[in-house]
């Protein structure tokens, strides 16, 4: 078992509710609230019982979550176990289209790339128009993200001069969520970004190696 994640019960109320998604979006999870496992449990170092959620991919077996290492969320919301984790573990059953990079822990991720992504045809009384597809293989596609990075792209392409660390950091997490289900806990726990890589993520994201020279041409990079 990769991770599993503790919410403790809350009132009387809380504890009858079947609403086990909207639980983890109120705990700051909404990524990962969907096809998960939930029991009533005890877990090291929670106040009593709670709700144990867990997800596998198909085909793998089910693990132990008292043998994961738990510690306190960031947020506070939550408790989470954290076990050895693969990329393989950690996918989602459908991902976007990308490029596989090495990642802080030495194994491969699938990093998506919107440009990558088919467009949909729309007709209209002007004629035809293609937008962004909101589903993909049955997948609801992250409009923001999507957004996103067309955003970056055009501020490349129009000479942006400086961006910075964090807003680098949080956009490439957001595309790492697209095909991952993660927390950022377990992000800190493998230490998958680092100074030297965040660059690399960032550049596939948006469209590719051949931005590059363009950010170094604006003195962005060395």
């Amino acid at each position: 078992m990769h991770f599993a994640i503790w919410i403790p019960f809350g009132d009387a109320e809380d504890q009858a509710s079947r609403d086990h998604a909207g639980r983890l979006v109120r705990a700051g999870l909404s990524t990962l609230a969907a096809d998960f496992d939930v029991v009533k449990k005890a877990v090291p170092g929670g106040s009593g019982q709670g709700f144990l959620y867990t997800w596998r991919r198909p085909g793998t077996a089910p693990g132990n979550p008292l043998q994961l290492s738990w510690q306190d969320s960031l947020n506070g919301l939550y408790r989470i176990g954290v076990g050895p984790c693969l990329p393989s573990e950690l996918q989602r059953n459908i991902t976007l289209p990308g490029k596989t990079l090495v990642l802080g822990d030495n194994q491969l991720w699938l990093i998506p790339v919107p440009e990558r992504l088919p467009l949909t045809v729309l007709m209209t009384a002007q004629g035809l128009r293609f937008e962004p597809v909101h589903i993909y293989q049955g997948l609801a596609v992250d409009r923001e993200f999507l957004l996103e990075a067309n955003r970056w792209r055009q501020e490349i392409i129009n000479g942006i001069t400086e961006a910075k660390f964090d807003s680098l950091y949080e956009f490439c997490i957001r595309a790492l969520l697209v095909n991952y289900r993660l927390t950022p806990e377990v992000i800190n726990h493998l230490q998958l970004f680092h100074t030297e890589n965040i660059t690399d993520v960032f550049l596939t994201i948006i469209g590719g190696y051949d931005l590059r020279q363009k950010l170094r041409d604006q003195g962005v990079l060395l």
